[in-house]
């Protein structure tokens, strides 16, 4: 009882630290005026008070209220509090230094180029995957002839990380040097590299911890783990006040995904980070990872990034960050204030919180192919009129790395606020058309699309031929309506082989709204999981990568006579037909 009288005490005690202070700049900058990425609270105190305010009490309250900021910041009373809260945390819970190696941030002008530790990685991948082609074609494969395979998972929800989890699972992955994720998949994908398990041997339980929901306990220890989760919680909030960072709601949002996905066995499951994955468990012996999201800019520009275990980029902004110190606070460049590195529950959550969209990003993904359109098509106005069209109210926010550096896009922006990237498009194709990179083969498993199946995978190649990147032609319509179809030019043009998955016809009528499969249903029962995940391992096991794998090795040989791979599905194989309560095969 004591334990927990403490707990409460301590938890209330780092709220008012959040409330008091989450609308101060950290180091002493203030934010005198509104600003929607650090204080959507003030944005409905604020509205609250215009309508109920007369003029002169509207300018009391905003005098009042620039005078107490100013009034912290001269007096550095946040500043005092955080040294002292600072020293006493890192002795209870130590903070994960950075190497003395390891470059904050790295900026550069015009197309990306991977760092070190990717090239470094991918090498090593390309080196082993040689030595296996090498032994199925009885010809020695050279690391410049080895064919690099992009797998892409598209977003959905747990519908997504349910089937990418299936797909995964049933394909060879020993082929493949990239893995990249969006959204849903991503839920998949990190905790699988934070695990040191084969992906076989980790799936089945993987799809345990998707059932059981955000507290993997029944009623009568219930009790207990909601206590311990109020104790990571008040521990992340205390945390991000004496680092300076920005708190939001993806903070506990990602810690609930962190309590429902990760491995239960972990001593401090939201304290698990993406260097975790690199310093333990990642080895060439898997695909390298990439979780996708985007940092929105004004008028419905995206502005996508790239987590890695090593680094998060946004190659439109021209930054590359070390992983070690993405949202620490920068100024000009130099770090000021380093903090702990991003959990994987708030990457999760980040990747995940297509709640996050505005107004404007709603009625295009939901109204505007609905019968209301023409009649909610006013409401969009008005939120224009209003000035509200824009504001997001529970996006992930961090500080800013190039913030004062103005000859980089971003550089007036104190803060980045990071968004699902299925706000854009669904499938994360941008980062595997990197010319840097030497795609050849990309596997395209896209189970995106609650209204129309098929759309993201439009949308996305529709915005990689107006960068003018090269991608082959591509058939939607047989696309869509095939278990999987391959797509290639042929070995003169210099295009890379697509294989497009769509999710399985069988599946399609439980994505529709208050469907089991729908993208935000979270709860999801075992026979659920197991009909998402063993439809799509049965196509995944269909796939035949290592024939196209194969083919392609050849045609960088400059072995001639090899065939053109666009192909549709075999007229002897029959999309796979889930059962209604499936056999637990996973």
């Amino acid at each position: 009882m004591k334990k927990i009288i403490v707990r409460i005490f301590l938890c209330s005690f780092y709220f008012v630290c959040f409330i008091a202070f989450q609308t101060t700049g950290a180091e002493g900058r203030t934010n005198p005026t509104y600003n929607p990425l650090t204080s959507p609270t003030e944005l409905i105190v604020n509205r609250a008070f215009d309508f109920v305010l007369a003029p002169q009490l509207k300018q009391a309250k905003t005098m009042l209220t620039s005078f107490g900021y100013r009034l912290i910041a001269a007096l550095k009373i946040k500043e005092a509090i955080q040294k002292v809260a600072r020293t006493g945390y890192e002795f209870f819970d130590p903070i994960i230094k950075a190497p003395t190696t390891t470059i904050p941030l790295k900026t550069f002008i015009g197309p990306y180029k991977p760092g070190l530790e990717e090239r470094t990685y991918v090498e090593a991948r390309i080196e082993k995957i040689g030595k296996i082609l090498s032994k199925k074609i009885n010809r020695n494969i050279s690391n410049e002839q080895v064919p690099r395979v992009a797998l892409v998972l598209s977003g959905g929800g747990l519908r997504a990380a349910s089937t990418s989890a299936g797909f995964v699972a049933g394909m060879d992955t020993e082929l493949i040097s990239y893995i990249i994720g969006l959204s849903g998949s991503t839920w998949f994908l990190i905790p699988w590299n934070l695990d040191p398990r084969p992906v076989r041997e980790f799936v089945p339980d993987f799809l345990l911890r998707i059932s059981s929901g955000f507290f993997r306990k029944d009623f009568t220890t219930w009790g207990a783990e909601a206590t311990r989760f109020t104790n990571d919680a008040a521990r992340i909030l205390l945390r991000n006040f004496i680092y300076g960072n920005v708190t939001s709601v993806i903070d506990i949002y990602g810690l609930l995904l962190g309590y429902s996905l990760l491995d239960i066995k972990e001593r401090s499951r939201y304290i698990a980070t993406l260097i975790t994955s690199q310093e333990k468990y990642l080895t060439p012996d898997r695909p390298f990872p990439i979780y996708t999201l985007v940092a929105p800019g004004p008028s419905e520009t995206y502005h996508w990034g790239e987590i890695t275990p090593y680094s998060v980029t946004f190659p439109t902004l021209n930054f590359s960050a070390s992983s070690w110190h993405f949202g620490s606070l920068f100024e000009k460049g130099n770090l000021i204030t380093p903090h702990h590195p991003l959990t994987a529950g708030f990457t999760m959550g980040a990747c995940g919180s297509a709640f996050s969209i505005n107004y404007i990003e709603l009625y295009r993904h939901i109204f505007m192919n609905s019968a209301l359109s023409k009649v909610l098509e006013w409401t969009k106005k008005i939120a224009h009129h209003a000035g509200i069209a824009d504001y997001r109210l529970m996006s992930a926010v961090v500080y800013n790395p190039t913030y004062n550096m103005h000859h980089l896009p971003f550089g007036h922006e104190e803060y980045l606020s990071l968004v699902d990237a299925g706000i854009d498009t669904s499938v994360p194709l941008k980062p595997t058309l990197n010319p840097e990179r030497k795609i050849d083969i990309i596997v395209i498993l896209d189970v995106s699309g609650d209204v129309e199946v098929g759309t993201d995978i439009k949308r996305a190649i529709t915005q990689a031929r107006m960068r003018r990147q090269p991608f082959p032609h591509f058939d939607f319509d047989k696309a869509i309506h095939s278990t999987y179809t391959v797509f290639d030019d042929g070995p003169d043009v210099k295009t890379p082989v697509v294989i497009y998955v769509p999710i399985a016809t069988s599946l399609r009528p439980l994505m529709k709204a208050g469907g089991p499969l729908f993208t935000f249903n979270m709860t999801y029962t075992h026979p659920q999981v197991l009909q998402a995940a063993n439809t799509m391992k049965e196509i995944g096991q269909l796939i035949p990568l290592e024939q196209i794998v194969q083919v392609v090795a050849k045609r960088k040989a400059g072995i001639v006579g090899t065939p053109n791979l666009s192909i549709s599905i075999p007229p002897k194989v029959a999309a796979p037909q889930a059962a209604a309560a499936p056999a637990n095969k996973l």
